[in-house]
């Protein structure tokens, strides 16, 4: 991967320019006094436990990380669409487009260095969050293990998401279109598959009902119970997250029995059970689902480019 981006052109020009822009020194005050916040606030509270002599309680830093982690994912889910959208977006309005579709790069590359650049930034942000996430760690509510573990879920996230950016960069000619557009995709995979899961799932209940009154013989199984809607929600990055993060860190919001979305499905479902291989490992499932998703979504992108090229071909050959 490192050698992919030293060698590609489009990476190293657009990681230059935000580096130099001052977008990003405001980003990071901003983000990191937020941060500065939440980090007092969790020194306050145990401060005036140590004053008052009362014993610290270890997990409520647990309920304040997991905090931490909500507003982050909320985080990459509004600053992705708005970093990753106007990419291909901004080359045509300053119209550098066509110049750099007519060099030696293939199209994938262009859309891979475009990818890169706009991740490894919003990486940059979430790094510098480390620090006041690392608070956490003093009091050994968590280890570094599960800190890490938690990490690595939202960075495979930020690059889920950050494929539909560009495949909407290039479909929508105008930036602040691309983003909005990016940004209602960002929504319906969070909000929407949840809501069509839960629609599903009650047009089953409502078809059931009859068969009961009817003292028909009912026979369940994962397509007339809508079970099989919960495999929807594996294009839900907020459902990885939310597994990892119960399973490795715990969620007692949610779950107390620290199963991540088995917990979930077992109390919802009526044919899955937490046994279930795809259940069980929900948050693995889930993270080859979204990144072969993503890699679809960076070959359609290339794919448009091509089709962008050969009418600048044809343009040229028009005038001539």
């Amino acid at each position: 991967m490192q050698k992919i981006m030293l060698k590609n052109p489009v990476f190293l020009k657009d990681i230059s320019i935000k580096a130099k822009r001052s977008r990003m020194a405001v980003s990071l005050f901003v983000i990191n006094v937020l941060a500065s916040l939440v980090a007092i606030f969790i020194l306050f509270i145990s401060n005036a436990g140590m004053v008052s002599m009362d014993p610290m309680d270890l997990q409520a830093f647990t309920w304040i990380f997991d905090g931490f982690i909500i507003v982050e994912c909320a985080f990459v889910c509004l600053m992705v669409p708005s970093e990753t959208g106007p990419s291909i977006a901004n080359e045509r309005e300053r119209q550098t487009l066509d110049v750099l579709l007519t060099t030696k790069m293939s199209h994938f590359d262009i859309i891979l260095g475009k990818y890169l650049s706009s991740v490894a930034y919003t990486l940059l942000l979430l790094v510098s969050l480390l620090p006041f996430l690392s608070v956490v760690l003093i009091y050994g509510s968590i280890s570094f293990i599960q800190l890490v573990g938690v990490m690595l879920a939202v960075i495979e996230t930020v690059m889920y998401l950050s494929a539909f950016g560009i495949l909407y960069s290039t479909l929508v000619k105008k930036s602040s279109r691309a983003s909005a557009s990016a940004l209602a995709v960002v929504f319906l995979l969070v909000f929407g598959t949840i809501f069509l899961c839960l629609i599903i799932h009650l047009i089953a209940a409502a078809a059931n009902s009859g068969n009961y009154y009817n003292g028909r013989i009912f026979k369940a199984n994962i397509f007339n119970t809508g079970d099989f809607s919960f495999f929807l929600l594996y294009f839900n990055p907020a459902t990885t997250v939310f597994d990892v993060l119960d399973k490795i860190v715990g969620f007692d919001i949610f779950s107390d029995n620290y199963h991540g979305m088995a917990g979930i499905i077992a109390e919802t479902s009526s044919v899955l059970t937490p046994d279930n291989f795809f259940v069980k490992h929900w948050a693995p499932v889930g993270f080859v689902v979204q990144i072969i998703t993503a890699f679809y979504m960076l070959k359609l992108s290339a794919a448009k480019l091509a089709g962008n090229t050969r009418r600048v071909k044809l343009g040229k050959k028009n005038n001539n």
